[in-house]
């Protein structure tokens, strides 16, 4: 009988005990009583951002069965940011309604059209609507930003997944072109080499030895440098598509390795990674005939 009376004080002992992780520096203490809400989230974006930043996220996008859940969780990472600009193009001949529901219904300020790919445009990734996208900002300027406003543009794809604090921490202290790490693009991380604050060079898979050998996830831009060469877009110089779209236009707007700002995480050890090349899986099921069937619900086929 001692025997258990003695095994039940030492669990009694254990449980009044505080257990932590010594593999995390994170001044976030794991066993911390963490307190979030909305108004406090937006105030801290307001203290950070002013009201002298506006940013534009371009966003291509087209007609697939994941399509609606990528958007949603886009969304849900724009909405709380009041500098946002959310420019949604559709590749086709007309807007979908089911996207249109889903930006009204996000509340973030947003611009949504169709620009469909041209069929002497040979890439079909994004490549157009991008273009359109900075056509339209530039030549309707006065409608999208105010004189006393600084312009970002950051490409962010639908089907990514964003933490907010890229835009609060990095996109909106971006003064020329600010770069940072992408987990899952073409391996587990990519990321600028640092060196005195300065960018040397870049972690990367995909062809290291490109001028420009990241991702357009991985960095956003001053709206200055579409405003000082209004020429620069990815599709009007065919003999260049074989090559990567970010390539093409960080060349076109005379980007050097010189201008590029490196943003981290600072307050983590391991740092932390603020946007990740995600790819939602069609399921398998898809492929059965026979559970296609939407019973009257709104599903892009």
């Amino acid at each position: 009988m001692s025997k258990y009376i003695l095994i039940i004080l030492f669990i009694t002992y254990l449980s009044k005990q505080t257990f932590t992780n010594k593999v995390y520096s994170d001044p976030i203490k794991l066993d911390a009583k963490i307190e979030n809400s909305p108004e406090k989230f937006e105030n801290d974006v307001k203290k950070k951002s002013g009201e002298n930043v506006r940013v534009f996220v371009i966003t291509p996008t087209y007609k697939r069965l994941t399509r609606y859940p990528d958007l949603i969780r886009f969304a849900n990472s724009l909405k709380l940011l009041p500098f946002i600009h959310w420019i949604v193009i559709e590749d086709g001949d007309k807007k979908s309604l089911g996207v249109s529901r889903i930006l009204k219904r996000s509340g973030i300020k947003c611009t949504y059209f169709a620009a469909k790919t041209p069929k002497f445009v040979f890439p079909k990734r994004g490549w157009w609507q991008r273009d359109m996208a900075i056509e339209r900002l530039i030549v309707n300027k006065s409608k999208f930003i105010s004189k006393h406003q600084r312009g970002i543009v950051y490409f962010g794809d639908d089907d990514n997944s964003y933490d907010p604090k890229l835009f609060t921490d990095y996109v909106v202290n971006v003064q020329k072109i600010g770069v940072w790490a992408v987990g899952l693009s073409s391996s587990s991380v990519e990321a600028p080499i640092v060196k005195n604050k300065k960018v040397v060079g870049f972690d990367t898979w995909y062809a290291p030895e490109r001028e420009h050998p990241f991702d357009f996830s991985a960095f956003a831009l001053s709206l200055k440098y579409f405003e000082d060469n209004p020429k620069a877009r990815l599709t009007n110089d065919p003999t260049l598509y074989p090559y990567s779209p970010e390539g093409i236009l960080l060349q076109k707007l005379n980007i050097n390795l010189s201008d590029l700002e490196p943003f981290e995480s600072q307050l983590t050890n391991p740092k932390e990674i603020y946007v990740w090349h995600t790819k939602t899986q069609i399921p398998n099921y898809f492929k059965t005939v026979n559970r296609k069937e939407v019973y009257g619900y709104d599903v892009e086929l």
